[in-house]
């Protein structure tokens, strides 16, 4: 048994009295605490991301070297048997089994552009100017099922109850579930839930830099903009 992400029974962590189960001086585990059996996260990520790009390169005209790059890119990502799966106790809530599966669907899509000019006004003095532009855009899906058994201590198994009512989700009966009411706590969730959330990154870029070279230096401007948007809506 695993006592937790935090450890120091000297501050109550993960609970009061953490070694003062029974019989009393035995320094069994307070069965009120919070402690994993186990616990297991794992997910088979599929996807392919085929890129294109073009590239020029030119001083056809006398005074004048011209140089440009496009590349894009799109590609999805599929997550079709994600499982996250608690075997132990949340004292919080007293979840005692806790399921959470779903698909996972994504999409990226990546564009950027380089172009580079550099004018050779005299023998002496240049006028040279690069521009760089990139944007990306992550869309996601995950519709996910929760599933939650509870009990009142880490010596009592998940109560497991029949409902008269069609339930949004099948929930398989933990191992040594019992049948009961389920021991909730004003902090519990639902028995079972259907969750659907959906997320969006994207960051737009776009640099400039324009530049005089003569021949005992240089001088020049550097523009950037930077734009990043992160939304989340979930149902």
């Amino acid at each position: 048994m695993d006592l937790g992400w935090s450890l120091n029974a000297g501050a109550n962590q993960p609970c009061g009295n953490t070694f003062g189960g029974a019989p009393v001086g035995s320094g069994n585990v307070n069965p009120a605490c919070s402690a994993g059996f186990s616990y297991s996260s794992h997910g088979r990520t599929r996807t392919n991301t085929p890129t294109e790009q073009l590239s020029l390169q030119s001083n056809y005209w006398k005074d004048w070297d011209f140089s440009a790059r496009i590349s894009y890119s799109a590609g999805d990502t599929n997550v079709l048997d994600y499982n996250d799966a608690l075997f132990g106790r949340v004292s919080r809530t007293n979840v005692r089994n806790d399921s959470f599966t779903g698909p996972v669907h994504g999409r990226r899509v990546a564009g950027s552009a380089d172009f580079g000019v550099t004018w050779r006004v005299t023998d002496q003095l240049s006028f040279l100017d690069s521009f760089h532009y990139s944007n990306w855009h992550d869309p996601a899906e995950f519709l996910a099922s929760e599933c939650s058994f509870f009990s009142a201590s880490l010596l009592v198994p998940a109560n497991v109850f029949s409902s008269t009512a069609t339930l949004p989700a099948a929930c398989g009966t933990p191992t040594g579930g019992v049948a009961g009411t389920p021991v909730h706590s004003a902090s519990s969730g639902p028995d079972v839930g259907v969750l659907e959330v959906s997320r969006f990154l994207k960051l737009d870029e776009k640099t400039n830099l324009a530049e005089l070279e003569y021949a005992f230096g240089r001088l020049g401007c550097r523009y950037r903009s930077r734009t990043i948007a992160d939304a989340t809506c979930a149902s």
